[in-house]
């Protein structure tokens, strides 16, 4: 439900943003948007705190609990897409992890035949990115700056997701036709 509330969150931002210096009475509105996309920051606590209880020091592994942060509001859409699926009643494609069976790590399982396409939401997830990214703008030009930080996180989770599936999709279909034109 997180993501959900995340992506209506995201959706009513820039309105927030944009109508809060006009109308004084939606501050009120957008501290408590402040509070509730606190939320968000409950998953790099936990992590904060795992890492600490270890006795690592947290300096060190802030990247990585950012990446984390921002990879998980990247599959914020495919949360939305599922949740809409349910909602509709519409049987959903189960989407596996494909098991290729390679037991040797000299075996490959970048010739093997089965792939999954490319799934049209990454073309949404990059409109989503871009769409974050101008609430980041808007929000870094209007002076608020701490609304600014979950636009930025979102918006380079997006891009990161969109953009490594289309990367890997093109790898895989490349490796592919060259193990086609190759005669065996």
């Amino acid at each position: 439900g997180v993501h959900l509330l995340l992506f209506l969150y995201c959706l009513l931002q820039p309105l927030l943003i944009a109508y809060a210096p006009s109308f004084p009475g939606l501050i009120s509105l957008f501290s408590i948007a402040y509070l509730f996309s606190s939320t968000t920051l409950a998953p790099p606590l936990l992590l904060f705190t795992g890492q600490y209880q270890l006795g690592r020091k947290w300096w060190r592994w802030m990247p990585i609990i950012m990446f984390i942060s921002a990879f998980g509001g990247g599959m914020m859409l495919n949360t939305v897409r599922a949740a809409w699926e349910v909602f509709k009643r519409k049987p959903g494609e189960f989407r596996r992890t494909p098991k290729f069976g390679v037991g040797a790590t000299t075996k490959g399982w970048m010739k093997q035949q089965y792939h999954l396409k490319l799934d049209p939401i990454v073309y949404w997830e990059l409109a989503f990115s871009a769409f974050n990214f101008g609430t980041l703008a808007l929000g870094i030009s209007s002076g608020y700056w701490v609304a600014s930080l979950f636009p930025a996180l979102f918006g380079v989770g997006s891009a990161y997701v969109a953009l490594y599936t289309i990367s890997q999709t093109m790898r895989i279909n490349r490796v592919q036709r060259a193990a086609v034109t190759i005669p065996s």
